[in-house]
């Protein structure tokens, strides 16, 4: 019976995991999937994504993999993004972002392979909420507009409403109360004839919180109640008892105490048939605050002891802070100073756990970041002298395992090649001393092509580790490029206010010290040519942290002046780079243009069309009705060396009252070397090259750069010239 049942365990425990695989509603999906017509693969690929996400993780990434797999054997391809997109979901899922983002950028390039505009907004969109969860406000800002961009261009307003909320949720993280505001109400005009109940109570809800954060609480009322009247209908007994909440808060903020002890006290009766606790904590937390201004003592101190018992039941302790701060007031009011002296003592000790904990939240988002970084491969991967960090990401241990088994394999040899030499030695030694001195003079040849032999192993495994070491590099450059383009704005999102445009952008490397830089708002648009101290690697670096900056200073901050922007990125280059601690000297040149297209009717608010400019080192060119006019930036870069008490960047305005085609540029292509005696291109021919062909259409004039530039390197055939720095040429026409 012992070894029967034995047997019986033995039998179940390797059957179980078998059938633990199987999961046949998912399975079902995928044969689905698998026979479906295009227009249900989403639908199908949402559902298969709720099934993943209720298997282990080890389950849901084997049919993740293989809805990938069945996704690429389909007729047509628009399935295949969404498959890397739930692959990345399940990673999300696990806690591991960082392979989560690289298949979402994976998703991302196979959606814009198949122009599936709307997958590609749904893959920015998930791009922006990883970067937010990794504490990174700038990229997660960016993103969420480009995805707003897109879906709003495809009118899919429920999207464009989801991605207007999640940019206002930015704003409010930050503190941009008003920025906020401005979201929140565009995302509710609109998604006002397409939004469910709930969220549009959500919405509103959330816009009278930005309100009262700015103090102005008649805006916040409005919104409340809005918010109010939506829950009532779809009695919703946790948003009722919420929004009361809040609204009694504003009133208490007024100063009316009376009403906003009526919306307390409903908002804890409703939040208690509700069970929500957080808000039951907060309201008695709240009615034993204005009891106690009011003087009303024992009703008081009862409100402030249900809010103990409560915390300590639901384990709130979040808001046991308060409730601490509340009753040392309290007793304070009430003259009995030990209690107050006890409970302040009990609120410290609660804030300082609190903020440790905040800490230490804070500390695990930024570590998490900097993993995260570090495997994505940021150009951080790319170190000096092309040698690869052996801990920095997942790619270059590969590298190093590659070259370390390489190495390996040629200290194997070359150890194999020593014995059977020194086994040859002897044998050569009985033989020398048994035959004649031709027989020594052949063993000595033999000898000589042995070695020869070694060395030419030793070299080809060398060479083999060396060119499988490249290969592995060029792959990290090019992974590093992909991330670097990624930064940069889209020709559509660019074509959206600037309709008539050209980007010639050629790097001297695979990856660029130069980059251009693109925001838009309304009938502004602010567009800058960037070129950073050195190219390659060390250039790229500068790039990112200036593109990071400068969506800091304009988004963010909400600069919008050009001389402002350029004094602000140089405090900012400085301050980032500790050029006043270090010797650090590195910056970039630049030409920053800000583009006012003021509708005609709106001329008296905004003011004419114009071009406002500054620049740090380098001009612009612009040409009205075939005359050329340079405006020179100003002669200092931003960053590196300042001797002068403050750095002040020039503003120039041009009024657009003619035709203009504006050009900007870093100094690459004039600076090329190349024709006949290969000189450089110069300033002087690449202006007269810009006038010659100003008139043509701009795609026509980005095709004869490239022409032009690559005949003048390959003028003499015979001394043809490489290509020196990044370079880049942006033309608009306005």
């Amino acid at each position: 019976m012992k070894y029967l049942c034995l047997i019986y365990i033995l039998f179940f425990a390797f059957i179980q995991p078998i059938y633990a695989q199987n999961n046949p509603r998912l399975d079902l999906l995928i044969s689905q999937l698998e026979i479906s017509e295009p227009k249900l693969y989403d639908s199908l690929l949402t559902q298969i994504d709720r099934e993943q996400a209720l298997l282990p993780f080890g389950e849901a990434i084997k049919y993740a993999n293989k809805v990938i797999k069945v996704a690429e054997t389909l007729p047509y391809p628009y399935a295949i993004p969404q498959a890397y997109r739930n692959l990345s979901a399940v990673y999300v899922q696990n806690k591991e972002e960082a392979l989560a983002l690289d298949y979402d950028f994976q998703a991302l390039q196979l959606a814009d392979k198949y122009e599936n505009r709307y997958e590609v907004a749904r893959c920015i969109d998930r791009i922006a909420q990883l970067y937010d969860n990794q504490g990174n406000t700038v990229l997660a800002l960016e993103y969420e507009l480009s995805a707003a961009d897109v879906f709003q261009e495809l009118k899919y307003m429920v999207e464009t409403a989801h991605s207007f909320y999640q940019i206002a949720e930015i704003h409010q993280k930050v503190g941009s109360f008003d920025r906020a505001v401005e979201y929140y109400e565009k995302a509710i005009e609109i998604g006002a004839d397409s939004l469910n109940a709930h969220t549009q109570a959500l919405y509103f809800k959330k816009t009278g919180l930005a309100q009262e954060k700015l103090e102005n609480y008649q805006n916040a009322l409005q919104y409340l109640y809005r918010s109010l009247q939506i829950a009532e209908k779809m009695k919703d007994n946790r948003l009722i008892g919420e929004v009361n909440g809040l609204l009694g808060l504003v009133f208490k903020k007024q100063g009316n105490q009376t009403i906003a002890l009526r919306y307390m006290e409903g908002a804890l009766k409703i939040s208690t048939q509700a069970q929500d606790w957080q808000n039951v904590s907060k309201m008695l937390n709240y009615l034993g605050e204005i009891h106690g201004s009011m003087g009303n003592y024992v009703t008081s101190q009862n409100y402030y002891d249900q809010a103990l018992a409560t915390i300590s039941s639901s384990n709130l302790y979040d808001e046991l802070e308060e409730t601490f701060k509340g009753l040392s007031n309290l007793n304070l009011k009430m003259r009995n100073f030990e209690k107050a002296y006890q409970y302040q003592s009990h609120f410290i000790a609660v804030k300082d756990s609190l903020l440790r904990k905040k800490d230490a939240l804070k500390l695990a988002k930024i570590q998490a970041s900097f993993d995260f970084e570090k495997k994505q491969a940021q150009i951080e991967t790319l170190m000096q002298d092309n040698a690869v960090s052996g801990e920095t990401i997942r790619i270059q241990n590969i590298v190093n395992w590659t070259i370390g088994g390489a190495l390996g394999v040629v200290l194997l040899m070359a150890f194999a090649l020593f014995r059977s030499n020194a086994e040859k030695k002897k044998v050569n030694q009985r033989l020398q001393e048994q035959n004649d001195e031709i027989y020594q003079q052949k063993n000595e040849i033999s000898l000589q092509r042995d070695e020869l032999e070694e060395k030419g192993i030793e070299i080809s495994a060398a060479l083999e580790a060396v060119d499988n070491s490249n290969k592995r590099l060029t792959h990290s450059l090019n992974y590093a490029k992909h991330i670097q383009s990624s930064i940069f704005p889209t020709s559509e999102k660019m074509s959206a206010s600037l309709t008539d445009h050209f980007i010639f952008f050629k790097p001297k490397d695979i990856v660029s010290g130069d980059f251009y830089w693109f925001f838009s708002q309304s009938h502004r648009s602010i567009l800058a040519a960037i070129d950073c101290t050195g190219h390659g690697v060390p250039g790229a670096f500068i790039s990112m942290i200036g593109n990071d900056l400068m969506n800091e200073i304009v988004i963010l901050k909400g600069f919008s002046e050009p001389d402002q922007i350029l004094n602000e990125l140089h405090k900012s280059i400085r301050a980032t780079l500790r050029q006043k601690e270090t010797s650090n000297r590195d910056g970039m040149d630049m030409s920053l243009c800000v583009i006012h297209q003021t509708p005609k009717n709106m001329e008296n608010v905004f003011g004419k069309p114009r071009i406002e400019f500054a620049g740090a080192k380098n001009p612009i060119i612009y040409i009205q009705e075939n005359e050329v006019f340079e405006i020179k930036g100003n002669k200092m870069p931003i960053g590196g060396d300042q001797r002068e008490d403050e750095r002040i960047f020039t503003k120039h305005t041009i009024i657009l009252e003619k035709p203009t085609t504006l050009y900007l540029f870093s100094d690459g292509f004039q600076d090329q070397f190349g024709g006949e005696q290969g000189r450089k291109y110069t300033p002087k021919r690449f202006y007269a090259l810009l006038q010659e062909i100003h008139e043509k259409p701009m795609q026509t004039q980005c095709q004869i750069l490239e022409s032009t530039l690559e005949n003048w390197r390959k003028a003499d055939p015979s001394n043809s010239q490489k290509q020196i720095d990044d370079i880049m040429v942006i033309g608009v026409k306005v």
